[in-house]
């Protein structure tokens, strides 16, 4: 009997140990959780004042990235703007108006763990002017979170004239958000 109450002991305190494992792994996820909740409303406060930068951007995921391209390609002016399934299309992401013109937009985040260096390469400008020459459309825009190689500006300079491209880095990306923030700051007082 002293064997079996032995066993039932050990039993019940590895049943106790789990229990405890499980409670302190779940208050570790809600403390993340709240942490995490923390950042995100302090982020969309600083966000909401205009201050925005490529770690922010970066921190996105690349559907969230796509939707705050569309964000901002709206607030530089264009509109219609329609989100282009990723699975269907790697050569643009968003198709919009500008000037009553057809627009495509190739949007490039880049995280850390990219292969690529964070740089946008003349392959990727070559795809999008590849789908504006297919489609008929003059307009383009590559907005990424990282570089753009200087053979992109050369490639983009050395198209026909009716192409018109406009290349946005990470470094622009941050000045014009600000910029275009401030502008609507004025106008809405």
């Amino acid at each position: 009997m002293s064997t079996l109450d032995s066993l039932g002991k050990n039993i019940f305190y590895l049943i106790l140990i789990f229990n405890a494992y499980i409670v302190l792994k779940n208050f570790t996820l809600v403390r993340r959780l709240i942490n995490s909740l923390y950042v995100s409303k302090e982020n969309l406060k600083r966000w909401k004042s205009g201050m925005i930068n490529l770690d922010d951007i970066n921190n996105l995921t690349f559907d969230e990235f796509k939707y705050w391209c569309g964000e901002f390609v709206s607030g530089m002016g264009y509109a219609n703007i329609i989100h282009v399934s990723s699975i269907k299309n790697e050569s643009k992401d968003i198709v919009c108006k500008g000037n009553g013109r057809t627009v495509y937009v190739k949007c490039e985040r880049y995280s850390d763990n990219s292969l690529n260096k964070f740089t946008v390469n003349i392959h990727d400008c070559k795809r999008l002017v590849g789908a504006m020459a297919h489609d008929g459309v003059c307009d383009g825009i590559i907005i990424t979170s990282g570089f753009i190689e200087e053979a992109c500006y050369e490639y983009v300079r050395s198209l026909q004239e009716k192409y018109k491209i406009k290349l946005i880095d990470g470094k622009r990306v941050v000045q014009l958000y600000a910029e275009l923030h401030s502008r609507q700051k004025k106008k809405a007082a």
